[in-house]
């Protein structure tokens, strides 16, 4: 098994914001009313409501239904058959991309246009001694999506609104080849999520994903791209006509450049010198203009994902199932990850250790819920359809586990977590402060020992 070297830092949100009323909880919030108010949400779109297998949280993961809803577009089995279809077997080989942690980004995207995504992929790390069984796969997923959202990579920059997205940066190039490599390289990376049915950190506002399955962009969806400007426009839309004709408003949008250069794009031919004296109509030029700004970058992200996912095959859900499907549930129900986990060695559900562990972990607010279940499996947040369908490296059912292992009365009793099998060797404490310390030490050292 091959252990990892260097820390990493989780990619984690300090709050959640409904989807569909866009009440804010925060990170301490307790996951069960959380979980009771996305279901019971008066405002859930129809197609988020119509069966739990797509239910942002789910309170009844192991009871699943059918779909009612006759304007649903969900149609997960269509994906799952597709992949299916196509994904080969690990038996008969794999594909390894070698790299160097110290260029990693680069050297992968470089690598990955000789490799076969329907097939395994392992990972090597240049100058050290290890064997992927999934978790150094899992790793370089992570460390990817970290480099990709970093600030001086110039790609993304921070949404405009309550919870923390990104959305593509306002100066990027069309012309820039380097843009197009890296947004390519995300659609193969979401491709490869989809495949082998990992999550992946992959911050995108919905903007992005709504643009990558085509649909419309409607002035209500604002509130999820750019808080202050739907607020802006919808104080504008009450206004009397007096009103709006004193405020002088005209057909431009201005901006900073990366030089902190003010700059003034017309959103019609000679808009600076029109002024605004239709509201809905200023609206409709609004949202032309900010797909426009995203459409090209977004076909980049297209090239790489329908490569393998074919757009007809993707079109049969929508935006923010595309994001639960690449990115998981964002919040995590511990009741539902006790009731679906396996125990073996000389544990037990009955075993104090056992108790202890999970008395410990219900403690732990949604953040360190997450950065603990990334030590547990490689990421940190939960597959679409939950615990229950936990899976390893290799597409098979491999439901978390608590493995017992002597305890070492000399010390160093650290909690050990195999990710390509959702599995924790956990020492036999004996006794429940020591659990406590174990798991406050897999928060603050969350990876560089034990992990493979």
């Amino acid at each position: 098994m091959g252990k990892k070297h260097s820390k990493l830092e989780a990619v984690i949100g300090s709050s959640y914001t409904c989807p569909s009323c866009q009440e804010i909880f925060n990170a301490d919030t307790p996951s069960k009313q959380v979980n009771e108010h996305i279901i019971n949400c008066s405002h859930s779109p129809t197609s988020l409501s119509s069966d739990d297998l797509f239910n942002p949280i789910n309170l009844k993961s192991s009871k699943k239904k059918t779909i009612s809803n006759k304007n649903s577009k969900l149609d997960p089995l269509r994906i799952k058959d597709y992949i299916k279809t196509r994904k080969i077997n690990w038996l008969d080989g794999c594909d390894t991309i070698k790299i160097s942690r110290d260029n990693c980004l680069e050297e992968s995207i470089e690598q990955i246009e000789f490799v076969d995504l329907w097939r395994e992929v392992k990972i090597e790390f240049k100058g050290e001694v290890s064997y992927d069984a999934g978790g150094l796969f899992r790793e370089w997923f992570i460390i990817l999506i970290e480099e990709l959202e970093k600030k001086e990579k110039g790609i993304f920059e921070k949404s405009e609104c309550d919870e923390i997205s990104y959305v593509f940066n306002k100066n990027l190039n069309e012309q820039s080849s380097w843009v197009e490599k890296y947004l390519c390289f995300i659609g193969k990376l979401m491709a490869k999520s989809i495949i082998d049915n990992i999550t992946i950190n992959l911050s995108f506002n919905i903007l992005i994903y709504k643009l990558i399955l085509e649909e419309e962009i409607k002035f209500e969806d604002l509130k999820n791209i750019d808080t202050y400007l739907y607020s802006s426009l919808l104080s504008l839309k009450q206004m009397k006509p007096e009103e709006l004709d004193a405020m002088e408003i005209y057909y431009t949008y201005q901006y900073n450049d990366s030089e902190g250069k003010l700059v003034t794009d017309e959103l019609i031919p000679d808009g600076e010198n029109i002024k605004v004296t239709d509201i809905n109509d200023y609206i409709e030029k609004r949202i032309k203009y900010i797909v426009k700004k995203s459409k090209f970058l977004v076909e980049y992200i297209q090239k790489g994902l329908f490569t393998y996912i074919p757009k007809n095959i993707l079109k049969s859900i929508n935006s923010y199932e595309l994001e639960l499907l690449i990115c998981g549930r964002p919040f995590i129900d511990v009741k539902e990850w006790k009731e679906n986990s396996v125990y073996k060695g000389k544990y037990s559900k009955s075993s104090s250790c056992v108790k202890w562990f999970w008395e410990e972990i219900y403690k732990l607010n949604q953040e360190n819920l997450r950065r603990f279940l990334q030590f547990s499996t490689g990421s940190s947040r939960v597959p679409i359809n939950g615990f229950q369908n936990l899976e390893s490296n290799r597409g098979e059912l491999a439901k978390f586990c608590l493995n017992s292992v002597p305890y070492n009365k000399n010390g160093n009793n650290y909690i050990r977590a195999h990710t390509c099998f959702n599995r924790l060797d956990v020492p036999q404490f004996k006794k429940k402060d020591e659990v406590h310390d174990a798991i406050q030490f897999v928060l603050k050292n969350i990876t560089g020992f034990g992990i493979d």
